[in-house]
């Protein structure tokens, strides 16, 4: 099992599933799931839509800790 990450925690805050939020950024319900568990980094134009849906900033969802670098 992996934590919960910020975005997982945001996009349940919202109310959208895995689905919803993709179909909203246009890509597969996989991406998203791989990116909210860790196993993908997102890329730029990614971010920049989850934040914007969200109304979270990207840094709030994709802060880089110490583990990250």
């Amino acid at each position: 099992m992996w934590p919960i990450s910020k975005l997982e925690i945001e996009r349940r805050r919202a109310g959208l599933t895995i689905k919803k939020l993709a179909e909203k950024l246009k890509v597969s319900n996989s991406l998203v799931c791989q990116i909210e568990k860790g196993a993908r980094k997102p890329y730029p134009k990614f971010k920049r839509g989850v934040a914007e849906i969200l109304g979270v900033p990207e840094e709030v969802l994709f802060e880089e800790t110490r583990s990250d670098v």
